[in-house]
């Protein structure tokens, strides 16, 4: 699959020479003439990766980076890596650019094939990161899954077991105490209604769009919650 590529230049001769080079090796590119252009083609495209001129009009490269690594509305374009072209190769200029998030810097006049290197250089360090955050959230789902076994083992299952031994028992002996099968009945089914009732809430929530897809696999510690205040309710009315 092509990557896609936003060149942010407000010389033509510097964007056209990326778009040339670039689309020969089969990138597609966008182009911005200004910081504002750069924002509203972000979320056009969502490109793989953005070469930004330090000092482009109307919003400066700085202000741009600063804006997608800390504005909650580009908060999903935060990871896109950055190449900064600048003038200036001031060690202190250098650092505030690393500072922001930029993940590299080249000074001008640039050699291509230098700037194809660390373009290359960065999509495969993207890559590498999103493949340690799959793997990370497959970990966490696993747990999640997992966890979730255990509580509704702990809260669903077990209940319903109890329930069905009470009613062998019953059908084996109906001279039991019903002061006693009563009791065991009305607490064991409060439990699993309290168990529906808190994962119904849960589904209600992601059904609502209140928890994003990253987010979907079951907090147990919130599901927990959850149970314990549907049972007290259940228990409070008897």
């Amino acid at each position: 699959m092509k990557k896609r590529v936003l060149v942010a230049d407000d010389e033509s001769v510097n964007s056209d020479f990326f778009g040339i080079m670039l689309s020969n090796l089969n990138f597609i590119v966008d182009k911005a003439e200004d910081g504002e252009k750069v924002l509203e083609l972000i979320k056009e495209n969502k490109p793989d990766i953005i070469i930004i001129d330090d000092m482009l009009p109307v919003m400066t490269g700085w202000q741009v980076v600063k804006t997608i690594k800390n504005d909650e509305s580009y908060r999903n374009y935060a990871d896109i890596p950055i190449i900064m072209l600048s003038d200036m190769a001031e060690p202190q200029a250098i650092v505030e650019g690393f500072d922001i998030g930029i993940d590299d810097y080249i000074k001008k006049p640039f050699s291509f094939a230098i700037v194809y290197a660390r373009i290359r250089a960065a999509l495969r360090n993207r890559a590498l990161l999103y493949k340690k955050a799959q793997g990370e959230r497959a970990i966490a789902l696993i747990k999640s899954i997992k966890d979730t076994v255990v509580f509704l083992e702990d809260h669903l299952v077990s209940p319903a077991e109890r329930l069905k031994s009470a009613i062998d028992e019953f059908n084996k002996n109906d001279k039991i105490d019903r002061n006693i099968i009563i009791p065991l009945f009305n607490e064991n089914i409060d439990k699993i209604v309290a168990v529906v009732s808190s994962i119904s809430d849960r589904l209600t929530e992601i059904r609502k769009g209140e928890i994003e897809l990253d987010d979907m696999h079951v907090d147990i510690f919130n599901l927990e919650e959850e149970y314990r205040k549907h049972l007290k309710n259940l228990q409070s009315k008897g």
